[in-house]
């Protein structure tokens, strides 16, 4: 038996060689080689013996060697060139491919947009130049209130074009607001005017105290600033056109008005005794009623009792600076009647019985600049509900009594602790606060006040016809310092904010009560307030205050803050009495004391049980 063994690797390989697609394949070379087989046999003798021969024997073979073709990749530079042909870069790509991104070059005050020639496809070398655009911006030319009124584009260093001249009522166009010749840059350029000036000329057939002035367009004048005033005239109105004018008038070119008169004559009966006037009877209806001086060159001296009574048109009287005695009854139950205004040169001596009784809506008679009064008669004040303070000079020797029976919570002001032996036992009924340390009386416009013993300015109230609602209270008045807020100064105000002076120590009682509007009071730094007397701000409708920089107050009286809106307060340190109820009815408060603990001092019921304390608080820096 023979067995062949062989490398048959080769012959299969030879297979796949001849069976594959060779036509895009080299044959390099042949080389020959030779393959040893070994073949065993078998041979057995006579004897039994088995003897195995191994011959060899060399067979010739061939093998091609094949290798892949070579192929050669064709490539090609492109360049890139800047405008000014300076060289950039360059690169190096394969045939038939693109650039699809280049460095951007840049050129100052100009766009670049791109090269002069295709990057797609590239089949041979190539330069590229840079393209540029100047560039362009945007000028807008703007109205005084920001309307556009033209917007165009602009190349680089060239000038814009402005728009036809704005007109604006009551103004002249002066300019454009800044340069637009050769424009670097987006530019917003704006209308500048100047306001135009119109004479404002008043025709006073014959009056004084008004001066024309020039006011610009659009200027809001309110005549009532502007009343001038005529002998023994009453001024009625401003005309214009022959048409009377409303007292807000708004500036819209040149204007004269004229002012038309009343004779104030022309509604009195008058009686003549011993060369003097008196005022007999009133047959007039206005508001406003000024008593003259004189009639006929005589003086008129005396108002007659009942001329005004029960006059309820009657809002102001100016007396004139020669009466001498205002007779009983005279000006009873004007119930309308507000102000009394005296002159400050009067000759004043006497208010005789029940003079203003009645006279409910009283607010003001300047009795402080009648250095001449001698007497005021029973009643001569009677239920005068709004006259809420008035100074008795020190000239005064015959007080009646019950002179103001009636009147409620009014404060009455002596002169430097002056009071007559002649005065009637009664004379103070009525009476709710009497102060006898009064040094002065006055008022500034917004506030009345008087100067104590010690030379301080105490607030009292608003003056008669304040109007402002935010009010700052001076720290000094007369160069003296303002201390105290009286007692009711400020009661049922219409006050919405009150800046108080860190020269105040003392806020009365009720000083702010009842003052719904009230939502901020704030305390200048420095504040030297020391104690809040009881109700001072009971049911305002404060929300604001910073009683934290009031490092010396001492005291908090019972309902200073009963009923107030208030989410948060600040209690200093400093504060070692806090009366009852001083919070209470405050639904929405939190407490904040410096104190680390409740003092001593503070009451048990200072506040209600349910309103938090933060106790140890730290104001933040």
């Amino acid at each position: 038996m023979r067995k062949i063994y062989g490398v048959l690797f080769v012959v299969f390989a030879f297979l796949g060689f001849v069976g594959c697609d060779n036509s895009n394949r080299t044959t390099m070379s042949l080389i020959t080689e030779a393959i040893t087989t070994t073949t065993e046999e078998i041979m057995t003798t006579t004897d039994n013996i088995t003897t195995t021969v191994t011959t060899s024997e060399t067979i010739p073979t061939t093998t091609e060697i094949i290798t892949e073709p070579q192929t050669t990749i064709e490539t090609f530079t492109v360049s890139f060139y800047d405008y000014d042909g300076s060289f950039i870069y360059a690169v190096e790509v394969e045939a038939g491919t693109s650039i699809l991104e280049t460095i951007i070059p840049t050129r100052p005050d100009y766009t670049f947009i791109g090269w002069n020639i295709s990057l797609t496809n590239i089949q041979y070398d190539l330069s590229a130049t840079a393209r540029y655009e100047l560039n362009k911006y945007t000028v807008t030319f703007l109205d005084w209130d920001g309307t556009v009124l033209s917007s165009e584009l602009v190349e680089h260093g060239s000038d814009a074009v402005a728009p036809t001249t704005p007109h604006r009522n009551g103004y002249s166009f002066i300019a454009w607001d800044v340069d637009f010749t050769q424009i670097t840059n987006d530019l917003t350029v704006t209308a500048v005017y100047q306001i135009i000036d119109y004479w404002v000329s008043f025709d006073l057939d014959g009056g004084t105290g008004v001066d024309s002035f020039v006011a610009h367009y659009g200027d809001v004048i309110d005549l009532s600033d502007y009343i001038p005033t005529k002998t023994d005239n009453y001024f009625v109105v401003w005309m214009k056109d022959l048409m009377p004018v409303d007292y807000q008038y708004t500036v819209i070119g040149d204007v004269t008005f004229t002012a038309i008169w009343e004779d104030v004559l022309a509604y009195f009966i008058y009686e003549e005794l011993s060369g003097d006037i008196y005022i007999n009877d009133y047959t007039g209806s206005r508001a406003e009623v000024v008593i003259p001086d004189t009639y006929d060159g005589k003086d008129i001296v005396r108002i007659l009792g009942h001329v005004f009574a029960n006059n309820t048109s009657l809002e102001r009287v100016y007396l004139g600076s020669n009466i001498e005695i205002i007779d009983g009854q005279a000006f009873s139950f004007c119930v309308n009647l507000e102000e009394v205004i005296i002159p400050e040169n009067n000759a004043l001596t006497t208010i005789g019985v029940y003079a203003f009784e009645e006279c409910t809506s009283l607010e003001l008679i300047n009795l402080e600049d009648c250095d001449y009064l001698q007497s005021i008669g029973f009643f001569a004040f009677y239920n005068c509900d709004e006259l809420k303070h008035i100074f008795i000079p020190n000239t005064v020797m015959i007080m009646d009594g019950y002179i103001f029976d009636g009147c409620e919570n009014i404060t009455v002001l002596l002169e430097e602790n002056y009071v007559d032996a002649m005065w009637d036992l009664y004379w103070d009924e009525g009476i709710t606060t009497l102060i006898y340390d009064t040094v002065s009386f006055g008022r500034t416009g917004k506030l009345v006040y008087y100067q104590d013993a010690t030379h301080n300015i105490i607030i009292l109230s608003l003056d008669v016809g304040h109007k402002d609602v935010d009010l700052v209270i001076p720290s000094t008045i007369e160069d003296l310092p303002v201390t105290e807020i009286f007692s009711y100064a400020f009661y049922s105000s219409n006050l919405e904010s009150v800046r108080i002076p860190a020269s105040v120590i003392e806020i009365g009682t009720y000083a702010f009560s009842e003052s719904t509007s009230l939502n901020t009071v704030l305390f200048e730094t420095g504040c030297l307030l020391e104690i809040i007397r009881y109700n001072a701000f009971e049911n305002t409708g404060l929300t604001l205050i910073n009683l934290e920089v009031c490092t010396r107050l001492d005291q908090i009286e019972s309902y200073v803050f009963s009923g107030c809106p208030l989410t948060r307060i600040v209690i200093p340190s400093s504060v070692t009495l806090v009366d009852d109820f001083a919070f209470i009815n405050n639904t929405k408060l939190t407490i904040y004391c410096i104190a680390p603990s409740q003092p001593g001092g503070w009451s048990t019921l200072w506040k209600d049980v349910t309103t938090p304390v933060v106790w140890g608080y730290v104001e933040p820096i």
